[in-house]
């Protein structure tokens, strides 16, 4: 049955927020781990968006929450 569950089966035309919601404890397990935390956290909202800028929103979220976690200044966090 397992084989069966279609694992990319977000929209690709929507772009809602809602994902952002579940996204935070994916970097706050992986915080020592920068990259698993991006990684992980894209391929965590690609099951409920499959949206580019959805899933870069979240790598992004996620690495801006394993930055603060290790300690970046929030000027830095924020500055462009």
């Amino acid at each position: 049955a397992i084989k069966k569950f279609n694992l990319k089966c977000g929209s690709t035309s929507t772009t809602g927020s809602g994902v952002l919601m579940y996204l935070a404890p994916i970097p706050l397990f992986y915080f020592r781990s920068p990259e698993y935390a991006v990684n992980y956290a894209g391929r965590s909202a690609s099951l409920f968006q499959d949206n580019i800028k959805v899933l870069d929103a979240c790598r992004y979220y996620a690495a801006l929450i394993v930055a603060a976690i290790r300690g970046e200044k929030k000027e830095r966090l924020l500055d462009n």
